[in-house]
């Protein structure tokens, strides 16, 4: 259980600093910076417990949402040296997302074989 809480809340930390980091690149005022972490906190609350189903009938989607923030913090931190476009970097997210039920399929049918 108490793993399980941890995992949740480094989930939350993970968000919220995105949030942040989203929200300074669109605005300086820091009550946007405020309303962003909070609305992220709460909507992160509000749909843990469909997470945790999803979670339960998907478990590689723990490893795809850890692959998924990686390849997002590596955009953010490859912005200063080079411009990846957008249905690029999208195209990148989908795949991730994507391969982790074919993942699941095949883990699926080589325990059931």
């Amino acid at each position: 259980f108490w793993i399980t809480v941890l995992q949740i809340e480094l989930m939350d930390i993970a968000f919220s600093i995105d949030s942040v980091a989203a929200a300074f690149g669109v605005s300086s005022q820091p009550w946007v910076l405020y309303v962003g972490a909070i609305f992220g906190i709460l909507c992160m609350r509000g749909v843990s417990k469909l997470f945790v189903a999803l979670l339960e009938k998907v478990p590689e989607l723990e490893s795809a949402a850890y692959v998924l923030i990686g390849c997002i913090a590596a955009k953010m931190g490859s912005e200063f040296w080079i411009e990846i476009p957008d249905f690029l970097f999208l195209g990148v997210l989908v795949l991730v997302f994507l391969s982790t039920f074919v993942v699941h399929k095949y883990k699926l049918h080589a325990t059931n074989s």
